[in-house]
């Protein structure tokens, strides 16, 4: 799908959207009227952040600026980046500079280097004053709501790594730069694993520059082990530690997809758009990753994006059709049997409420639990933290007693200290994570029973009013010819929910159109997308311990302790005794206990919140349609020959937007089941 023609699905889709939209109001089916907007907006909002991410000097501003055919990012051997700088699409190239005081400022592109680099002190300084710099460029890849972002180069400094690991939870994708000399570094596994795959990331792209120093063996040579590292790392370990069925393994399996490394040289790809040289760009092999980025972000991209506002037009659609049957047969009832079976409806209705308080009761009580489970886990974080810490400054390395009086041993024992505490806090809050999934898609999967008995009660409710073999002829495709007797007024997702994974996920997932695409049964991605509990929480708070221990060590009098020692044994001890008071203080700064406990909170209110709305809706379509029948019916109203044509019409338009809605799903499907495809 190119970029026109998903431009051209997505401005059909809007009509039909805005179609059906017109409908539901027509039909009182606000619910559903309230849920086909929420699938315009999105539409018409159509955002996707791709982060250029990796380390400095592995050429991501050099990356993009091959992407743009031009150099414009600043470049260097030494780190340049220090602002952030996002590329969006426009017309006329220039640049606005969006300032940390809330002003702004529109310069000419040429100038951007001026602003967002760290080539001289005066640029360094400028670029703190600076929230972003926003690129507006004709630049194909960026329309459609695309934002490509450099971000400053990790392990430049902590600064520079903070900004990227802020940048991360706005992104749906990331472009992992890395250089053929030094390809998969410990540092940048310990990104990709700790920041990307643990994050919401959608999926990771992987770059090879510098590939061009090699010859084509060893270029294969580095690519092919590069790819190994990646795959040992991350998804063996993931599996390895939680077993392949595990969430955390499927969530790191979809955010690698299909790993491929595209090794390149981005400096001869930007020679070769300036100079217009066809050949020297095909010796880059910048046109194959382009290739794929483009499909990355029309088709794999547009797959996702389009699969939910497709749902809710056949949601919607099985809505209006028994909508209409609704009108036309009720219309036909003697007023006394319409009536008894109103009054039926209506008892049906109150007994499915008081099922569903009784089922949000049940998930306040597994909540509690959860709360009380976590509790021994949480208690041991800080005593967990500090005995890595202490650990890690036991088993470096002194040999000699001269180590002692050197600066540098001090900050290599930090820099240990922060690793084993970064790890130490990641493992904690991948082991947290993993109940609270393993809660919610319990509660998730128990709800299925209700959602089951529920679909049931609406199905007789449906009954009361329309007479089996009662369906219009000219309406049969609306129905798909697979839907039976299953469905009621109000379906959210729950046609394609129910198709892929039974009656499970059709009221969690309904809201969104999430649940088919995450999960296979109850909507538990969803759910846990909903979970702002990232691992790079504690990890940041592990960070902040050790930049309070710098401070605290590179102290004079401190120092002076240390460096006065003359026994390696001593000099540990009393680095130990130095930081232990920074950890007692930092115990009583950060309540990691209520800030898991509120996200716990959180998740399983969505869960409720969704349950509650979800089932809410279609209760309350079928009482207004209802409603609004029985007064017709004691009215003496019939159905007026212009009212049924103007029905007809009404039908056989939503039959041709359905028709529609399947060609697409179908391609979808394809994509999304393709090896290549992108679940993001």
């Amino acid at each position: 799908m190119s970029f026109d023609s998903y431009k051209e699905t997505v401005i059909q889709l809007s009509e039909d959207l805005e179609s059906i939209l017109s409908y539901c109001s027509e039909m009182n089916l606000r619910g559903s009227a309230d849920a086909v907007e929420s699938a315009v907006n999105r539409l018409k909002k159509n955002e996707f952040n791709v982060a250029v991410v990796g380390e400095f000097n592995r050429g991501k501003s050099t990356l993009l600026n091959a992407l743009l055919g031009k150099k414009i990012l600043p470049e260097g051997k030494m780190p340049t980046t220090a602002a952030v700088n996002k590329v969006v699409y426009g017309e006329t190239p220039f640049v606005n500079i969006q300032y940390r005081d809330g002003s702004s400022e529109t310069i000419d592109v040429d100038q951007l280097k001026k602003y967002v680099t760290k080539l001289t002190k005066d640029g360094e300084v400028k670029a703190r004053t600076i929230q972003e710099a926003i690129i507006h460029y004709p630049l194909d890849f960026c329309k459609n709501g695309v934002t490509l972002i450099d971000t400053p180069g990790l392990s430049d400094s902590r600064a520079m790594t903070e900004i990227t690991e802020s940048i991360l939870p706005q992104s749906d994708a990331a472009i992992m730069v890395m250089f053929g000399g030094s390809p998969v570094s410990e540092s940048e596994r310990r990104f990709l694993e700790e920041n990307l795959c643990s994050g919401d990331i959608g999926r990771v792209l992987f770059v090879m520059t510098g590939i061009d120093l090699y010859d084509e063996e060893d270029q294969q040579r580095i690519l092919d082990s590069s790819k190994k590292r990646i795959q040992e790392y991350v998804l063996d370990k993931a599996e390895q530690l939680y077993g392949k069925d595990s969430e955390i393994y499927e969530s790191y399996s979809r955010t690698l997809g299909k790993i491929r490394i595209y090794g390149l040289s981005a400096k001869r790809a930007v020679k070769a758009k300036e100079r217009d040289d066809a050949e020297l760009l095909e010796e880059s092999q910048f046109p194959v990753f382009e290739n794929a980025l483009e499909q990355f972000l029309t088709e794999d991209r547009g797959a996702i994006t389009l699969s939910v506002p497709v749902n809710r037009i056949r949601s919607a659609a099985l809505e209006l059709y028994k909508a209409v049957q609704l009108r036309e047969q009720s219309l036909f009832m003697q007023a006394d049997k319409f009536n008894r079976n109103y009054q039926e409806a209506i008892q049906k209705m109150q007994d499915l409420r008081a099922q569903r308080a009784d089922e949000l009761a049940k998930i306040d009580a597994a909540a509690a639990a959860l709360h009380r489970n976590l509790e021994p886990e949480i208690a041991t974080y800080w005593n967990e933290l500090e005995d890595a810490a202490y650990r890690a400054i036991d088993l470096y390395p002194i040999t000699e007693t001269k180590q002692l009086k050197q600066a540098r041993t001090s900050e290599q024992i930090l820099e240990a200290v922060k690793q084993a505490m970064e790890t130490t806090a990641r493992n904690k809050m991948e082991r947290i994570r993993h109940q609270i999934e393993q809660a919610l898609a319990k509660e998730a999967d128990r709800l299925g029973a209700f959602e089951e008995a529920f679909y049931g009660t609406m199905n007789e409710i449906q009954n009361l009013f329309i007479p089996a073999g009662a369906e219009k002829e000219k309406a049969a495709n609306i129905a798909l010819g697979v839907i039976g007797n299953y469905f009621t007024f109000g379906l959210g997702s729950v046609y394609d929910g129910y198709q892929k994974a039974g009656w499970k996920g059709a009221l969690i997932g309904g809201g969104t159109g999430t649940a088919v695409t995450f999960a296979s049964s109850a909507g538990i991605g969803f759910l846990i997308g909903l979970l702002s509990l990232p691992t790079t929480y504690p990890v940041l708070i592990a960070a902040g311990c050790v930049s309070a221990f710098i401070g605290l060590i590179t102290g004079r009098s401190v120092l002076d302790r240390l460096t006065g020692k003359d026994s390696i044994l001593d000099y540990k001890n009393a680095y130990k005794d130095a930081l232990k008071s920074e950890f007692t203080a930092m115990r009583a700064d950060q309540n990691i206990s209520g800030q898991i406990l509120e996200q716990v909170d959180k998740a399983f209110a969505s869960l409720k919140s969704s349950v509650n709305e979800e089932s809410e809706r279609y209760l309350n379509d079928t009482q207004t349609q209802l409603g609004n029948l029985k007064l017709k019916v004691e009215d003496n109203s019939s159905e007026t020959e212009e009212e049924r044509r103007l029905l007809d019409d009404m039908l056989e338009h939503i039959n041709i937007i359905c028709e529609r809605a399947n060609v697409l799903d179908e391609k979808i499907a394809r994509i999304m089941n393709s090896q290549e495809g992108l679940p993001l």
